[in-house]
């Protein structure tokens, strides 16, 4: 069987003896001259507290100097000994800074113990926090609950804990880390934003790719696989929405398949998967054109889920076709996502969601869809023959795609939308009707 552990050192940094540090100098083959001048450089040293014209002084002798370039690499010479001297095949040891972590494999539980480490630990002053410090089962048919020994102290084993940013689980499929709930940046962001005020959506953009993107990536490499299943790519598509409303102003009733594409934007679970193949690519671990093949690849799979999609249609007229969206640069606000995406002030959309009594358009002349205001409302005659004069009468009423050919006919569309919107807020708020 095989159990992780991770260990919490109670105040690693401050309790580091420096007759020992100065000693494992020694042992590492330090000049004189390099141990003379580390013990200057610790001697004399002194905490100093002042409290309403009070001051008192503590000589100290242990602890690597907090803040300076020098502190990590004293902890570090301490360290080196712990990684050095386990001499057990059984016993692998991971270190980042104080963080460690202990493999370790034995024939049954009592076996399974730490000696060498409290020994390495109780010379340099250090204590271990049972409190703090945590076990997981990883092999063996283990199941959390139980304790390991190490040395006076029993660490309880859990199903998952968090190592250096990563959440591990004992079954080692990464579900515990997407699963993760954290609050949203762009719950906050939603906050300060509105059709008319506040971030704009190309300032939520380039949030997205620079805050966001890089915190839900952080580590991928390591637990990409857990993105593979169904649970999972439903779970990260919900994390994205939020993100994806605030980068389009998109109605909270848009679904997840409509905003990917509208935003322009890789659905989650490929966005990470695409991080690992460019962090690879870094490395030098696959060619250029094995990064090409895998980018052709993910985008072959959005582009199935989205021919499959029975949700958001009607962008899917506007966007059939998921690399010719990317290479457009389009530039989306909440009037022109209304049409994009079905979803808005229109009333037979709203009262689909008991928002709004009926679905009659005022004049009453059919339920007031985003076709019908975009094609035939009779509130919107001189705005949409602007439209109109733009596309070419010869081939109106167009395809909804025709609005993606040029960036004029797009633009055209994004007039009209907020016109639209605007005389449509503003008939209902006086309350016309045909005349």
């Amino acid at each position: 069987m095989v159990v992780g552990v991770f260990l919490d050192i109670s105040g690693a940094f401050d309790n580091l003896r420096w007759n020992i540090l100065i000693r494992d100098m020694m042992t590492l083959g330090a000049s004189d001259a390099t141990r003379s001048i580390i013990q200057s450089y610790l001697t004399g040293r002194r905490a100093v507290l002042s409290v309403e014209g009070a001051t008192a002084f503590a000589d100290l002798t242990r602890g690597c100097p907090q803040g300076s370039q020098l502190g990590p690499s004293l902890w570090n010479l301490s360290m080196d000994r712990a990684l050095v001297t386990n001499n057990d095949d059984r016993v692998k040891l991971v270190a980042y800074a104080d963080d460690l972590a202990v493999l370790i494999a034995g024939s049954d539980i009592l076996d399974i113990q730490g000696r060498a480490l409290r020994d390495w630990a109780e010379l340099r002053g250090l204590t271990f926090s049972a409190s703090k410090s945590q076990a997981i089962p990883l092999k063996g048919g283990l199941r959390s609950g139980f304790t390991v020994s190490f040395g006076a102290q029993d660490i309880v084993a859990v199903d998952s804990v968090r190592y250096l940013g990563v959440e591990l689980d004992s079954k080692r499929n990464f579900w515990a880390h997407v699963s993760i709930e954290s609050e949203s940046l762009y719950s906050r962001l939603r906050a300060a934003s509105s059709a008319d005020w506040g971030l704009r959506q190309s300032t939520s953009a380039v949030i997205y790719r620079a805050v966001f993107l890089p915190h839900i990536t952080y580590a991928a490499e390591t637990w990409a696989k857990g993105v593979l299943t169904k649970k999972a790519i439903r779970l990260l598509g919900s994390k994205q929405r939020r993100a994806l409303r605030s980068l389009t102003g998109a109605y909270s009733t848009t679904s997840t398949d409509a905003l990917q594409v509208v935003a322009g934007q890789l659905p989650l679970d490929l966005e990470i998967r695409w991080h690992v193949v460019r962090t690879r690519r870094k490395a030098g671990q696959i060619s250029e054109e094995v990064m090409s093949d895998q980018w052709d690849r993910l985008l072959d799979i959005w582009q199935d889920r989205w021919d499959s999609s029975v949700k958001s249609r009607w962008t899917y007229g506007i966007f059939s076709d998921i690399r010719r969206r990317l290479v457009l640069p389009l530039e989306v606000d909440h009037y022109v996502c209304q049409f994009l995406t079905g979803h808005g002030d229109f009333n037979s959309k709203l009262e689909s969601f008991n928002l709004r009594g009926e679905a009659m358009c005022r004049w009453e002349t059919e339920d007031e869809s985003v076709d019908h205001v975009l094609y035939r409302c009779p509130l919107l005659s001189a705005e949409r023959d602007r439209v109109i004069r733009q596309i070419g009468e010869d081939v109106w009423p167009c395809e909804t795609k025709v609005f993606m050919d040029t960036r004029s006919n797009y633009c055209a569309l994004r007039r009209f939308a907020r016109e639209a919107i605007e005389a449509k807020r503003s008939s209902d708020r006086l309350g016309l009707v045909p005349g």
